[in-house]
């Protein structure tokens, strides 16, 4: 259905439509609502790798968990 759709309006895409028929505000009224919903982490992942490029930001929590694994990891191994 969406692609007879697009190709009804003579585009290739939806973000073509999209972008076309919606002015600025339109664009920034959708993203904030598309970002408040998000349910499938992509907005949080986007926003830790703004903040680790732009803002040096380190996730020691991440840290600490990847740390203790490997050496429970390592505790394994050597009982094995």
């Amino acid at each position: 259905m969406m692609d007879e759709l697009l190709a009804h309006c003579g585009v290739d895409s939806a973000i073509e439509l999209i972008q076309y028929n919606l002015d600025v505000d339109e664009l920034n009224d959708l993203l904030e609502e598309l970002i408040a919903n998000d349910q499938s982490g992509i907005v949080r992942d986007l926003c830790e790798e703004i903040a680790k490029q732009s803002y040096n930001w380190v996730d020691w929590e991440r840290l600490q968990s990847d740390a203790e694994d490997a050496a429970y990891q390592r505790l394994r191994d050597m009982e094995e």
